[in-house]
């Protein structure tokens, strides 16, 4: 197999076509000087290969690959290789009845390759696979010889030539098995140590874990099983109790029944006397206030009230004036708090600011030192290696490779400005073409423009007659919120109500639908009628006073209440008739007696506390009768045992002084009295009442905006249709012609304007880097003084920026330990600032409330002094008419109390009776449904009651005399806290868990065992690859050595080479020694350079010969060799590598004269050309 013709199309400097036809089978040398493409050739038959690696074919991208990167016109690059299988090389492969194959492979300026094998277009794997058939691997090319790396051969150390050899053996196969089976030991290991780990720290402490659960619940299931059985013992025990109290009913009920009607008819007989003095005292006092004018009572009443209004209003202003005062100085307080905290925070932060601005210097300053040091470090290694240092953070390297890298920086640079040249001639030919066209095609761009702002016209136009339109769309929305939030306020506040009316069922009341009466004939519940002047103080003794009272119902006369009665309502309810009630008189001496006892304020009676309307006094003086209020116990009970006085007396907080003896109260409910909630309830509904107001007015509004919206959203729609014209005639702007031609021209200009500053910066960089070049060639020529200079200015600078970085490093640490304590004080501070913000703007607030409320008490005060200046000084001349015409009238008043009393005590005997009485039947009733509640959850109970008083079963103990209930009832509660206690900490799965874990034990057991074996197994076989890698490495050896020897000694008659091992291990490396005749040299190095070079091409071919290829490339090998010994390199090909074809470029004579065939390339006119010289 060999390469019979090329074909070059667009290809680097190969801008036109070029066949190099007529390669020979052998050797093939190519010349030409500098720049006119020779070693391109070598390059396109790499990228025919499939080269992916640019660095390779000396270009950076792709592109770089077509002739002059595709601005001359030549957009594609090509290259055809014509291929001779005569010998059968591709045997193995679909082409091997092909005798000649072409391969060709393309590619364009968007970096898309193709590739092609007699003209079928195929995949680049199989492009790869195609060639590696013959050893023509491009990704690793061992028949690619460039110069360079015959100058690295010649420099190598030991350890370096034993690679060599090892990569020609293949020993990377041995290697990467090794490392596989490293890499299989390593999981080996680590599965170990995590079983090992798994064992210790999981599995044997969860074991002995589920162990001590196991034991827990063993002791819950005991646990269990006992409060079982006593929860059933007690279960029996209730439902014994609670048949007992059932069987027992009809005859406690019974009882109580009759007890209760002898209190009624002696109740009744006492009240008919009442009757007969009650009217006989009305009588009395018709005479007196007819005879007086009947006006005293409503003067007193009228300067209690007025007193009592100003009492309350001075005690309010004084807590108000003591709540500002509290507040004042409050504000002084936080004020002083906060100025010290603000100073403190202002002197933080200008703290924390200076630092954070030093600590972010340092910490640039000392990332900067450690590239620094680093550099530094690198800088000093590389020219101890013998490498020069490196200018604005380039790694060093030798002063050569320094050389050819600025130069190539160079020639690339100079690309780049001669492309930007290009593109300036070309985009300036195209503007002045585009600048032509764009005066064409003006008249129909504005045409556009005139129909975009006529349409903007009449969008103004709809604009200012939607805003003469008395309609807005955030108002609409927001009328909608309103509504909405209304709505559900109105709900909340219902649910409100609903849900506080249960716990006071019996506060209204509603006439049955079926029954004829008027509505107005009923006035309602008590607790409806009345309201309470100062309720936060008198509301629980107001409640107190009225007792049962407080919920029965007002009507106009007894026949409405009958007729009621007889409707069996389904609740019970007293009914109080208008034309029939009476209540009592409020008596004006014993209040002045109270008032002498406990002072003028501190009593009153009960009624006068309350407002009403006069239409039902008669059921108000019933209600509350003559009861007096006071503050405390201890003037009710002066009160109340008084002589003169003796009446029922209630303080403030509800407890009750009755002069028969009894004192009923105590402690205070911690839940609300019934008048406090009927109360709530009251102001709910007014709160609901002006919510349906409001919600209606919102209704209302939206009503007007809806009849409005449907105009607005007419013109609206005319507006959106008209922009949506306007984004249309702007979308055809955009496309049109002269439109798309502005923008070219635009983006001409940017980019002539972009190439021109782009072309300024290149024409610097290329001063700088022949400055540079300049400066590498003066240091190649003075090269040991210019390493000396370098060494020690590389160790002073070391040590210098060493120290720098270690200063900056503590300084560094101290300042971040110093910054986060700072932040932290900062934080807190301003947390503390924030605080006292929010408590001295809520402090202000509340000044300016109180304010405001103190005004306007001051003006109610000054109001109700003046009314009751005028109120009593009409009490006191209406007070000096009275007369003693009223001793006959205090002596049947005290007769009627003294009865009254009586009824009122036989009353309180009955409810008391009746409250037994319910107890009972509640008791009953209750004992029945556990009865049925416990028959139906404990079906058992059926089966086994008859069991309950047996002595044979679990249930003795309940038949035993020493059986008590308490303790019974304590050792249950005491089993099922413990019960509790285990069952929250117990696991329920701790058996289940055990298995589990024994079993997870035991294969993780057995895992160690097998990945123990796996691990022998391994190192057994790494081992035995070791020895195989051996083997063929000595084998590999013998064989190369004896090719080294025979190809230098073609190359330099009457000598000798070979590859010698350093020690006794061939492992430890190999190094060249060289013989001319019988004499073997010391080292390498008394020998002359060309000589040295001949040496280490020799070793390349030896090692290509041992791995060989049909086509091998040499690029300038001969660079480094004599001409006295280049002239053998043709009578070693034709001796040594007979079924090779060679191609190799040269610029000397005695290497291309020996080769069968020479290619000439010149450079004509910009492109490169190939002549074909036959020798």
């Amino acid at each position: 197999m060999f390469i019979k013709k090329l074909i070059l199309d667009g290809f680097k400097s190969y801008g036109k076509r070029v066949e190099i036809t007529d390669f020979d089978p052998s050797f093939n040398a190519i010349t030409g000087f500098n720049g006119s493409g020779k070693s391109n050739i070598l390059d396109a038959i790499c990228f025919v290969l499939g080269l992916s690696k640019l660095e390779l074919a000396r270009c950076h991208t792709l592109n770089d690959l077509i002739y002059k990167n595709g601005h001359a016109g030549v957009t594609t690059a090509s290259v055809t290789m014509e291929i001779d299988n005569t010998d059968g090389k591709f045997s193995h492969s679909d082409y091997s009845n092909s005798p000649v194959i072409v391969v060709r492979r393309e590619i364009n300026m968007k970096n898309q390759s193709k590739y092609y094998i007699d003209g079928f277009c195929v995949t680049k794997e199989k492009l790869m696979d195609f060639f590696q058939l013959v050893s023509l691997n491009i990704q690793n090319p061992h028949f690619l010889i460039m110069q360079g790396k015959i100058v690295k051969v010649v420099s190598m150390k030991p350890t370096e030539i034993l690679s060599m050899i090892e990569e020609a053996v293949g020993v990377s196969v041995y290697e990467n098995k090794k490392k596989q089976n490293l890499i299989r030991i390593e999981k080996c290991d680590k599965s170990l140590n995590e079983i090992g780990y798994l064992i210790d720290e999981s599995i044997r402490p969860k074991l002995n874990r589920i162990c001590e659960e196991q034991k827990a619940l063993r002791e819950y299931h005991t646990i269990k099983a006992r409060y079982d059985q006593m929860f059933k013992i007690s279960i029996a025990h209730r439902y014994l109790k609670d048949k007992h109290i059932v069987d027992m009913a009809d005859t406690n009920v019974e009882s109580h029944r009759a007890s209760i009607q002898a209190k009624e008819d002696e109740k009744f007989r006492l009240i008919s006397d009442s009757e007969t003095l009650a009217k006989q005292i009305e009588t009395l006092q018709k005479r007196l206030d007819a005879s007086m004018g009947g006006d005293l009572r409503q003067f007193e009443t009228n300067v209690n009230q007025k007193q009592n209004i100003l009492q309350q209003m001075n005690m309010k202003q004084k807590l108000k004036q003591d709540q500002l005062d509290e507040e004042q100085n409050e504000l002084t307080t936080v004020q002083k708090k906060l100025n010290k905290e603000t100073k403190i925070l202002t002197n933080k932060q200008n703290e924390f600011d200076e630092l954070k601005k030093t600590l972010e210097q340092l910490k640039n300053e000392h990332e900067t030192n450690e590239k620094l040091f680093n550099k530094a470090q690198e800088d000093l290694e590389a020219i101890n290696f013998g490498k020069s240092k490196g200018i604005q953070g380039e790694k060093a390297a030798t002063l050569t490779h320094q050389l050819m890298t600025t130069k190539d920086t160079l020639a690339d640079v100079e690309s780049r400005i001669n492309k930007c040249k290009l593109i300036i001639e070309h985009t300036t030919k195209e503007l002045t073409t585009k600048n032509k066209q764009i005066k064409s095609d003006k008249d129909v761009y504005d045409g556009i423009i005139h129909d975009i702002e006529k349409r903007r016209k009449e969008m103004e136009q709809l604009q200012q007659e939607m805003n003469v339109i008395d309609f807005s769309e955030e108002n609409f929305e927001e009328m909608k919120q309103i509504n909405s939030r209304l709505k559900n306020d109105i709900l909340l506040l219902q649910d409100k109500i609903n849900h506080l009316r249960p716990s006071v069922p019996f506060s209204k009341f509603k006439c049955p639908d079926s029954l004829d009466i008027d509505e107005e004939s009923i006035y309602g519940v008590v607790c409806d009628l009345f309201t309470i002047n100062h309720p936060e103080q008198h509301s629980v003794a107001i409640e107190k006073v009225c007792g049962g009272r407080l919920f029965n119902v007002i009507v106009s006369s007894d026949e409405v209440g009958a007729k009621l009665i007889k409707k069996n309502l389904k609740e019970r309810r007293t009914f109080l008739p208008l034309n029939k009630i009476t209540g009592r008189d409020t008596d004006i001496r014993a209040l002045r007696l109270a008032e002498q006892l406990v002072g003028r304020g501190n009593v009153h009676y009960a009624i006068n506390l309350v407002s009403f309307d006069n239409e039902l006094k008669n059921a108000m003086k019933y209600v509350f009768g003559d009861t007096m209020l006071c503050p405390n116990m201890n003037m009710a009970k002066k009160i109340a045992f008084a002589n003169g006085i003796m009446k029922r007396v209630v303080t403030y907080d509800g407890e009750i002084f009755d002069p028969t003896g009894t004192l009923t109260g105590g402690a205070l409910k911690n839940s609300q009295s019934s008048l406090e909630i009927i109360g709530e309830i009251k102001s709910i509904e007014e709160e609901l009442h002006l919510h349906r107001i409001r919600k209606q007015q919102a209704e209302d509004e939206l009503k007007h905006l809806d009849r409005n919206a449907k105009q607005f959203e007419d013109k609206k729609s005319k507006l959106l249709l008209k922009q949506q014209e306007i984004d249309g005639l702007n979308l055809r702007l955009q496309e049109s012609c002269h439109y798309v031609t502005m923008k070219d021209i635009e983006d001409m200009k940017q980019r002539i304007n972009d190439e021109q500053n782009s072309l300024k910066q290149l024409a610097n960089e290329k001063s700088a880097i022949n400055d540079r070049i300049k400066e590498i060639e003066y240091k190649i020529q003075n090269s040991e003084s210019t390493k000396k200079q370098e060494l020690k200015e590389a160790k002073n600078y070391l040590s210098s920026i060493q120290k720098q970085c270690e200063t900056t490093g503590k300084q560094l640490q101290n300042d971040e330990k110093q910054f986060v304590c700072l932040e932290q004080e900062l934080l807190h501070h301003r947390e503390c600032v924030d605080v006292l913000d929010k408590q001295i703007e809520k402090i202000h607030s509340d000044i300016e409330q109180i304010k405001k409320e103190l005004l306007t008490i001051q003006n109610e005060i000054d109001n109700c002094q003046m009314e009751m200046k005028c109120a009593q000084e009409k009490y006191d001349e209406y007070k000096q008419q009275l007369n003693e015409k009223s001793k006959e009238i205090q002596k049947l008043q005290k007769q009627s109390d003294m009865i009254r009393n009586l009824v009122d005590e036989i009353g309180r005997e009955i409810k008391l009776k009746t409250y037994e009485m319910e107890k009972i039947e509640t008791s009953i009733h209750e004992a029945q449904e556990r009865l049925r509640s416990m028959l139906h959850k404990y079906q058992w109970i059926k089966d086994e009651a008859k069991d309950f008083h047996s002595d044979q079963n679990e249930y003795r103990i309940l038949n035993q005399m020493d059986f008590d209930e308490n303790v019974f009832f304590v050792k249950l509660k005491s089993l099922k806290l413990q019960q509790e206690s285990l069952g929250k900490s117990v696991n329920m799965k701790a058996n289940i868990m055990h298995g589990q874990m024994q079993k997870e034990f035991e294969e993780l057991l057995h895992k160690r065992d097998v990945t123990l074996k796996d691990r022998k197994k391994l190192i057994q076989y790494m081992e035995k690859v070791e020895k195989e890698k051996d083997k063929e490495l000595r084998k590999a050896w013998k064989k190369i050595n004896e090719n080294f020897g025979a190809i230098f000694g073609t190359l330099l008659p009457n000598a000798n080479a070979r590859l010698a091992p350093v020690s006794s291990r061939i492992k430890d490396g190999l190094e060249i020694k060289v013989a001319f005749g019988d004499v073997w040299k010391e080292s390498l190095s008394e020998l002359s350079g060309g000589q040295r070079s001949l040496v280490a091409l020799s070793l390349v071919l030896s090692l290509l010969k041992y791995y060989p290829a049909p086509l091998y490339i040499l690029d300038e090998i001969d660079a480094a060799l004599d001409q006295s010994h280049t002239q053998n390199i043709g009578l070693m090909i034709r001796r040594h590598f007979k079924n090779a074809q060679f191609i190799i470029v040269s610029l000397k004579d005695d290497m291309f004269n020996n080769a069968n065939v020479l290619f000439q390339t010149k450079f004509i006119d910009g492109f490169s050309t190939v002549d074909r010289i036959k020798l």
